[in-house]
């Protein structure tokens, strides 16, 4: 429904906002009061071609703007949204048209441009603007099919057509990709198998770059603690720390047992201090065992093989080669691959393939040119139908004698009429009665 007419600078209207509102609206007025202006901005609006000097005397530019409410499920915001304007659900439809001094028309729907014949074909689904020269819609092709199926009532006929049509077309889609893919493969086969044999004999998982990365760390790691404790106890031999602390306790046991470290049966003073500097090297000969021994456990415990290392280092730069030469990354090599043996298989599958592609499309042909044979058939029906009821109205205008002729005859007179009665409206309605009796 239409809810607002906006008008700027249109012919002789300088500005002008028109709400309708519901129910039904009329506009009178004398002639030469601009109804008929109102009716050309419409349809500007609409996408109708900008009638000759079509802005206000001294404007620059004028613009036409009509505003529509329609339901969320109206067949002309579906049309629009598969189109690719914006059309949301619970707003209304706002078509626009400017044009500026030396300039085109410039449209737009809810504010993004769209062509005009675009507009004018939304618009069509809107509204109907009848005027005195509406005569000419007749002669315009495009809508003869649309009235022979209304007349016809063959909707359900053209829907079941066009959906056996678009059945077809996928499936001719489908085999023509299916024959592009198949050509592309066959002519890369063996590339392909080239390829497949390089990856299958390399062998990419999943995650085994990073898992590879992780062991070579790791070997590596192990390798320098390995030389960490190497040169610990090397350090530790050439010291001779044990056999330094045995030749000092050996010292301090002689010394002990000098004259006058004991009065009676009582230690001196310096003769404790002498026993507990035994104790501690006891203590430091004890640790430097444990020490030595962990330093043993710990170089057994490094996980370190130069072969290992070598060849875990082969693998990844391996693997890294051949992911720079297809250029993917490393954990993408396992499903190159697959995609690789998929191509080779569609190769060595392609003749049932193909087969079973065509056999659907000569299917889905077969049924979209039964459901054209029944549709032409309630077509031909209605042309019947159409052609017998406006037969029955060329008395009153005074063109009863052509039903004698043949049925085209009939019609390529009747366009000839009608051609002539549109280019009669300019002229007196008596004249125009003595062309058309004529």
């Amino acid at each position: 429904m239409l809810i607002g007419l906006s008008i700027r600078d249109f012919l002789l209207i300088p500005r002008l906002d028109l709400e309708p509102g519901q129910g039904f609206t009329a506009l009178t007025g004398e002639t030469g009061a601009g109804k008929s202006i109102l009716l050309s901005a419409l349809a500007f609006a609409l996408g109708e071609r900008a009638p000759r000097n079509c802005m206000r005397a001294g404007a620059s530019a004028a613009s036409v703007t009509a505003t529509f409410e329609v339901s969320g499920d109206h067949p002309a915001r579906k049309w629009l949204t598969a189109r690719g304007v914006e059309a949301p659900e619970g707003e209304p439809l706002l078509f626009r048209r400017t044009i500026r001094k030396g300039g085109a028309a410039r449209a737009f729907i809810n504010d993004q441009a769209v062509g005009a014949a675009l507009m004018a074909e939304a618009g069509a689904m809107l509204i109907e603007i009848h005027s005195q020269h509406e005569g000419h819609g007749l002669l315009n092709v495009g809508r003869h099919r649309a009235l022979l199926d209304g007349a016809a009532g063959s909707a359900p006929e053209l829907a079941a057509c066009g959906d056996a049509w678009r059945k077809w077309s996928g499936a001719r889609d489908r085999r023509i990709e299916i024959e592009a893919r198949l050509e592309k493969a066959a002519a890369e086969r063996t590339y392909l198998e080239h390829i497949l044999e390089e990856l299958d004999e390399l062998g990419p998982e999943a995650g085994e770059a990073d898992r590879l990365a992780l062991d070579r760390a790791s070997l590596q790691a192990s390798e320098r603690v390995a030389d960490a404790i190497g040169d610990a106890d090397g350090a530790l031999t050439r010291a001779n720390v044990e056999g330094a602390i045995a030749t000092a306790t050996r010292v301090l046991s002689r010394a002990q047992s000098l004259p006058g470290m004991r009065v009676g049966d009582q230690e001196t003073d310096l003769a404790r201090k002498v026993s507990a500097a035994m104790a501690a090297l006891d203590r430091a000969m004890i640790e430097a065992g444990e020490a030595r021994s962990a330093l043993h456990a710990a170089a057994a415990g490094c996980e370190y093989s130069p072969a290992a290392l070598e060849a875990s280092e082969a693998r990844l730069f391996a693997l890294r080669a051949a992911a720079r030469k297809h250029g993917v990354d490393v954990d993408q090599l396992a499903g190159l691959r697959d995609a690789f043996r998929e191509q080779l298989n569609e190769i060595e599958t392609a003749d049932d393939r193909l087969a079973v592609a065509r056999a659907e499309e000569a299917d889905a042909r077969s049924l979209y040119l039964d459901a054209a044979r029944r549709l032409t058939a309630r077509r031909k029906a209605g042309a019947r139908k159409l052609e017998r009821a406006v037969a029955k109205e060329l008395a009153p205008l005074k063109l009863a004698r052509q039903s004698s002729a043949s049925p085209s005859a009939n019609r390529m007179k009747l366009t000839r009429d009608l051609r002539a009665s549109t280019r009669s409206h300019s002229r007196s309605p008596r004249t125009a009665r003595r062309r058309l009796a004529r």
